[in-house]
Formats: C-alpha cells, structure tokens, sequence
C-alpha cells in the first residue's frame, strides 16, 4: 500500500519534492475525475472508454465522478500524463532513461519530455538519477495584430556584418510556428521556385508523416518538390499553391508567414537562406481534448 497523508490522499514519500504539485494534484484523482480533468488539462489523457463519459460543464454530476470524497486506493492507470522529467546533471555521459519511459521520448540534454501512466511516476521519482518530474504548460496561439496591410517597401540597406553572413546564404533557417505558412508569397519567390524546403504539418494528413515508422510518425510533411510543383500548377487550376498543397491551418495573414518573413523572407534579415517549418497543430484525431495532448511538451 503506497503511503498516504492524513486526508488519505496518496503521496510520493521521501521523493513527494522531486514531484511537482500539479503531479500529484492529477495522481490524486480517480480515474473518473481524471476523465473530466482532462477535458480542461493539455497534459492529461485518458483512455478512449474514459473520454466517452457525458460531462456537465461547469457543473459535474456525482454519477459521473461516483464519491466526491474518500480514500484513494490506487494511482489509476486508465490515465497518462505529458511531463518534463530532469535528470540530474552529468559530466560527458547521457543520462539513461529511467524505467517506464519509452525510448522515444524526446530528449535534449538532461531534459526528457514523455507521456507516461500516472501509476508509473512514483517508481520514477525513486530513480536516483531524477532530480524533478513536472507536468507540461497548457499552449495558447498568439494574436498578430496586423495595422497596415500595404505597406511601404523598407529602404535598401545593409544589414550589419552582411558581407560576412552574406544575407544567410547556405543556411537553413528553422521556424515553428501556427496558423499554417504560405510558402507561395512572393517574399519567398526565387527563380519561381520556394525556398521553404519543407513543411511538417503536425496536424495534417494530405502527404505523408516525415517518419512513417519512427518518433516523428504524424502529420504531413510537404516537401519542396510538393510545393513547387503545386506553384507550376497554380495558374491553369485558378488555385492558390496553397490550397492545392493545402496545410491543416491556412489564415489569410498567419502568424507563421509572419515571424517566417521576417526572419528569411526577400526583405528579411537571411533572405538567402532555406527555410525549413513547422506548423504546431492537432490532427483530427485528437480533436477529443480528453484523449489527446496539447501542451508544451
């Protein structure tokens, strides 16, 4: 029996400071209040049985949740969490995955981002080598405001140390951003071809995932071939490019064409370079809120 505080809620003992509150909020519930946790957290996913339960919002009903109140027998484990696990610091060596996180998880540094059942982090927290397990942050998009929608071309000039990056050239610039990325605008144009070499759209599915097989195995991933053939083809379909190659978000101004202009676009700071994206999405399999993830993680 795992031990437990006076209220009868359960605790991680000699490791509950290496566990963030939040965690052991989420480890406190049962699997019917997680359920409806869920359709609120980014960081919590439960079972497809779970997330078919009716929930009343904002009030929940106790047929739904059964007993408000009473002791927690065991960490369900119907429910999975998205956490941020540190490992403690280390001189030249990896630290090793500690038991009950999947080889896929991702990883940078001492840092390990995965999703992992809720009746796992105990024996993860016992691990020596883990110096802090916390949940995910909830995402939200951000809000351009655009003012002027015809502006005046900027001024030539040259931008500081330019003979030296020479305007990025032979660079590949990395952008990952929302509200999808119009790889056809003219600020992008070189020799009627993009420079945008790919685009991995994590909520599509009009081409194929990068990794069909491996970690990177949803969303669709356009490639410059894709994109540049849907431009050639663009005037005899009366088509925009990006609707033939069409991405999961499209927004007329988006966020993602935005930050991506200015960082690599005709008039930007690395107007030579490539530009590889990432548009940050949700497939219409996670659609449900209650079985999926959506967090920083």
């Amino acid at each position: 029996m795992p031990p437990r505080n006076r209220s009868g809620n359960l605790r991680f003992g000699e490791n509950t400071r290496k566990v963030h509150p939040k965690v052991r909020m989420v480890s406190n519930g049962n699997a019917n209040v997680n359920a409806v946790r869920a359709g609120a957290s980014g960081s919590v996913c439960v079972s497809e049985a779970l997330a078919e339960l009716p929930v009343a919002i904002p009030c929940v009903t106790k047929s739904v949740l059964g007993e408000a109140r009473g002791r927690q027998r065991k960490i369900p484990r119907a429910v999975v969490a998205s956490v941020f696990i540190r490992m403690n610091a280390t001189r030249g060596k990896k630290p090793k995955l500690p038991a009950g996180v999947k080889a896929t998880s991702s990883r940078r540094g001492n840092l390990i981002a995965a999703e992992i059942p809720l009746d796992r982090v105990r024996e993860i927290a016992r691990d020596e080598d883990v110096a802090y397990v916390e949940m995910g942050e909830a995402l939200s998009a951000p809000a351009p405001l655009v003012e002027n929608r015809d502006p005046a071309a900027p001024k030539k000039r040259s931008y500081a140390l330019a003979a030296k990056h020479l305007h990025g050239k032979g660079v590949l610039i990395g952008i990952i951003d929302v509200q999808g990325f119009d790889f056809a605008h003219s600020d992008f144009m070189e020799d009627g071809k993009t420079r945008f070499v790919r685009i991995w759209d994590q909520g599509g599915d009009a081409r194929p995932s990068p990794e069909p097989e491996g970690q990177f195995s949803y969303g669709a991933e356009f490639t410059d071939a894709h994109m540049n053939a849907a431009i050639k083809a663009s005037p005899q379909l009366g088509l925009p490019a990006t609707d033939i190659e069409k991405q999961s978000q499209t927004v007329e101004g988006s966020h993602g064409t935005h930050v991506a202009s200015i960082a690599a676009g005709n008039r930007g700071v690395c107007r030579k370079s490539r530009i590889a994206a990432v548009l940050v999405a949700l497939g219409k399999d996670d659609e449900d809120r209650r079985s999926s993830f959506y967090d920083s993680s």
